[in-house]
């Protein structure tokens, strides 16, 4: 100890030549010796050679990572040369080993001048208590990756070797913390040396609030800084515009819908048939598709919207920011679903979907206790508004737009329409009742003899089968050429820009099997032909939710092709056919028989908006 003890000496007295005599003589003796590298880096200091002395000072401290000398020492070489953040990172770390009040007082003293000193006061206390952090080059980005976790190491050490985070401003509370300094919002804003740094929001449980609060600071531009699924950080930008929209408030009346796929009726027509007065009073966001499931609409959509809406609960699976109305896809569902399903108890329509849904918008208390049944959704979340989709049945021009969608004239022609539900699932393997994979349920059917059933009656049969199993069966229908038995999907719909409901309406008949499509006919009063060949399979591994089936089926049901083409006939030539039965079960499963369902949807969505604007 007596080298050391010599070194020290005359660093205190300033002999800078004899201290790096001893020193340069001795390496090789102490060079795992933490207090001669803390020694070395003082020596360093002296001669003004700062990044020399870090990096002795970090070598002390790789030795013993709780050498109290060695933290002081960087840390203050770190606030002599400007990196302010740097040294309160390594300041909080030494504050772990230590309960000596006058080392606290003298690392926290560090910062008394500052105009912010409460607040690198924070940040000492914060990284003092967040092991996540350690003593290994810290920095802005490890700081703010610490904040989540799993997030991969080797991911962030990356980022941290090419300074990443020396582009970002780090916006927590009422300030910003960038990698040199710690300053306030306004400082920030108004200084030109920071307008080229990105102004970042962690993304937490306060990550609204406080990008709403900065864009009515005047913060331009910022990114939301994500966690995502592969243990790495992804950043959101949210641009000027939105941050404009912030700044005016406009998430106080913006509302965002998700239109699934064409299919996705009840969302179409809020949009088509939203009321004048609403449309100039509110704004609506618009996504498609799976698009509803991006980092990017995750993030921004509690953000810029009060309020979603979906028909197939793909706003639950966001964390609980807005209130979500869910109008389902559904009518009069013959299928057992969420915990009365019997084998796939998980797969739809489950309990958990609806914790997170304030408002349920239903056609009937029948369709609510069914829904609960399935669901358990306590009655208080329920609104009977009627489906939305139904006002396209009765507003839209059905055999104009089927015109449009085939390109081809139907003038004359009787129109069938073939909508079974799936029976294999394309994307979960989950399989219901019989294994058919062709679009009309019976096995062995012949669909050359069919077409000509068809010419003969001066019919046309569009077959459109379940979205959940488009692919399978259109790659066994697209090689079919039938002047009368016709395939579309919902890609055909989208192409034309049309909804389902706005060609359904022109149908005289619906085939299908268990489908809730069944409810929509029944809402227009016309014949449903009801394919049930696989029922007894369905009751054992599904489950039939209206039992018994043929009373709640209005329609009669057929099992083989010659069964079929008789019944199709009688629907076709019998005026009265099960029309008694189907006006009967029509007042139990629809309260609402107007084209006002979407008003009715939107009154409510009008209260919310206007209880959360108070």
């Amino acid at each position: 100890m007596e080298t050391i003890n010599r070194i020290k000496k005359f660093i205190i007295n300033n002999d800078i030549e004899n201290a790096y005599e001893i020193i340069m003589q001795n390496e090789n003796k102490y060079i795992n010796n933490s207090e001669y590298w803390n020694l070395r880096g003082m020596l360093c200091s002296k001669i003004q050679e700062y990044d020399a002395a870090i990096s002795c000072y970090k070598t002390s401290i790789g030795i013993k990572y709780d050498y109290l000398d060695a933290y002081f020492n960087l840390s203050y070489t770190y606030k002599l040369i400007g990196e302010k953040v740097k040294s309160a990172l390594y300041g909080g770390i030494a504050l772990r080993y230590t309960d000596d009040i006058d080392f606290i007082n003298d690392i926290t003293n560090l910062y008394k001048d500052e105009v912010l000193s409460k607040e690198y006061k924070l940040l000492l206390d914060e990284i003092k208590s967040n092991l996540a952090i350690d003593y290994n080059n810290p920095d802005l980005v490890k700081y703010i990756a610490s904040k989540f976790k799993n997030i991969d190491k080797e991911y962030v050490e990356l980022l941290s070797k090419n300074k990443i985070g020396d582009s970002w401003a780090y916006i927590k509370d009422n300030y910003v913390i960038t990698s040199k300094e710690v300053l306030s919002i306004n400082d920030f804003i108004s200084c030109d040396e920071h307008s080229e740094l990105n102004a970042i929001v962690l993304y937490d449980i306060n990550y609204i609030n406080l990008t709403r609060e900065i864009a009515l600071k005047g913060v331009k531009k910022c990114f939301i800084i994500v966690p995502t699924d592969n243990n790495k950080l992804e950043l959101v930008e949210i641009d000027y515009k939105t941050m404009e929209g912030l700044r005016d408030k406009d998430y106080k009346r913006t509302v965002t819908l998700n239109r699934f796929n064409a299919a996705d009726s009840n969302v179409y027509a809020l949009i088509k048939y939203i009321p004048e007065k609403y449309k100039e009073r509110y704004k609506l966001n618009i996504i498609n598709g799976r698009e509803v499931y991006n980092i990017e609409n995750i993030v921004k959509v509690p953000l810029i919207s009060s309020v979603t809406v979906s028909g197939f609960n793909t706003f639950v699976g966001y964390p609980k920011f807005t209130y979500n109305i869910d109008v389902g896809h559904g009518s009069v569902i013959l299928k057992n679903c969420g915990i009365m399903d019997k084998k796939h108890k998980n797969f739809a329509f489950t309990p958990e979907e609806y914790e997170n849904i304030d408002k349920v918008c239903i056609s009937s208390n029948m369709n609510m206790l069914i829904q609960s049944a399935f669901s358990a959704i306590p009655e208080d979340k329920y609104e009977i508004t009627g489906n939305p989709r139904t006002d396209t049945l009765v507003l839209s021009d059905g055999r104009k737009n089927l015109e449009k969608l085939l390109g081809r004239s139907i003038d004359g022609k009787k129109v069938i329409f073939n909508m079974p539900t799936f029976h294999i699932h394309e994307n979960s393997g989950v399989i219901n009742g019989g294994k058919f994979n062709d679009s009309i349920k019976i096995k062995g059917f012949n669909y050359t003899r069919f077409n000509e059933f068809l010419h003969k009656n001066n019919i046309i049969c569009i077959s459109k089968v379940h979205h959940a199993e488009e692919r399978t069966i259109i790659s066994k229908t697209k090689e079919r050429k039938l002047e009368n038995l016709l395939f579309i999907s919902n890609e055909n719909l989208d192409e034309k820009g049309l909804d389902l409901y706005e060609i359904l309406n022109c149908a005289d008949i619906l085939i299908t099997d268990y489908s809730s499509i069944y409810g929509d006919f029944l809402f227009m009063n016309k014949s449903t032909v009801f394919i049930n060949a696989d029922i007894e399979e369905y009751r054992q591994e599904r489950g039939i939710s209206l039992e018994p089936y043929d009373f709640w089926t209005a329609g009669p049901k057929v099992k083989t092709q010659d069964e079929l083409e008789l019944e199709l006939f009688n629907c076709l030539y019998k005026e009265e056919y099960f029309k008694q039965k189907r006006e009967e079960l029509r007042d139990v499963f629809y309260k609402h028989k107007d084209s006002n369902s979407s008003l009715r949807v939107w009154n409510h969505i009008d209260k919310v908006l206007k209880y959360k604007s108070i």
